[in-house]
């Protein structure tokens, strides 16, 4: 059989290759029974938690945000942030 413009030879050739881009993976192990610690850990006296979304392309510019300051598990400071605007201090 000879080939013709609607050949797949053709047509593979005419595709550009794959890119190859990394794969980053979140993931959440449930921890058996048995391997369970007997206590909770302690708290530690300061934490700060941040929470954050993203544009969804390949830049992941920050959209907006907001983060806790706690001590001793009560709530110190709580802000929201954008990168067009001043922070807000949301008071607890």
């Amino acid at each position: 059989m000879e080939q013709n413009s609607n050949s797949l030879s053709t047509i593979s050739d005419a595709v550009p290759a794959a890119e190859q881009r990394p794969i980053l993976l979140r993931a959440y192990a449930q921890v058996p029974y048995e391997k369970q610690r007997s206590r909770a850990p302690g708290s530690p006296k300061w934490a700060l938690v941040f929470d954050t979304e993203t544009t969804p392309d390949e830049t992941q510019r920050l959209r907006f945000g907001v983060y806790q300051l706690l001590h001793n598990g009560r709530l110190e400071e709580k802000v929201s942030f954008t990168t067009t605007s001043r922070m807000l201090n949301l008071r607890p």
